[in-house]
C-alpha cells in the first residue's frame, strides 16, 4: 500500500507569477527539512540578547544530554549533536516519514562581552539552553605598553 497525504497550502488571492519559484524552493524546504540538496538535519535555534546575558536556544527532541557537545573557541560557539534514527518495525507500512536524523553543528560568534568563564547549559524537555553571562562593566583593565631595553620612569634600580 503506497498513499501519499499531500501538505495543506493556503492559495494566494492574487498571482505573481515571478514569486512561484521562490515560494516553491520555501515550501519544499520547510516540508522536507532539507534545502534540497539532501536530507540534512539542523536544528531551530533562537537567540536572544538582556543587558546582563546572551541566550542561545536550541530545538533538539528525542536527543539527550549526551548526544550534545559544546565548545567555545576564538569567540566561536559551536552546539554539535547526532540524532540517531529509531528502529522501524518490518510489520508497519509507513506512509508518511519527515523527522530528520543524522549528525548536525551549529556555530555562532559571540560578542568579546561576554564573561567566557561563566557559560552555562542546561536541556530540558528537548530544549537545549546555553546562557553567556556579560562581563561587568568595570571589569576593562588599562594595559600599560613595555618598551624593550628602556626603563620606565620613576623606575628605581
Amino acid at each position: 500500500m503506497n498513499v501519499w497525504f499531500p501538505l495543506i497550502r493556503s492559495q494566494r488571492q492574487v498571482r505573481f507569477p515571478e514569486l512561484d519559484l521562490f515560494d516553491r524552493l520555501f515550501s519544499e524546504s520547510l516540508a522536507t527539512g532539507s534545502t534540497g540538496a539532501g536530507q540534512a538535519w539542523t536544528p531551530a535555534i533562537d537567540v536572544a540578547e538582556t543587558p546582563r546575558e546572551i541566550v542561545v536556544k536550541t530545538e533538539v527532541p528525542g536527543m539527550t544530554k549526551d548526544d550534545l557537545d559544546i565548545t567555545l573557541s576564538d569567540g566561536l560557539l559551536t552546539i554539535r549533536g547526532e540524532k540517531r534514527a529509531e528502529t522501524r518495525s518490518e510489520d508497519a507500512c509507513y506512509l508518511r516519514v519527515e523527522r530528520r536524523y543524522g549528525s548536525f553543528s551549529r556555530t555562532l560568534r559571540i560578542p568579546e562581552t561576554v564573561d567566557v568563564g561563566t557559560i552555562d547549559a542546561s536541556y530540558k524537555d528537548g530544549l537545549l539552553t546555553v546562557r553567556l553571562p556579560k562581563q561587568a562593566e568595570g571589569k576593562s583593565r588599562r594595559v600599560s605598553i613595555q618598551t624593550p631595553g628602556v626603563e620606565e620612569v620613576g623606575q628605581q634600580n
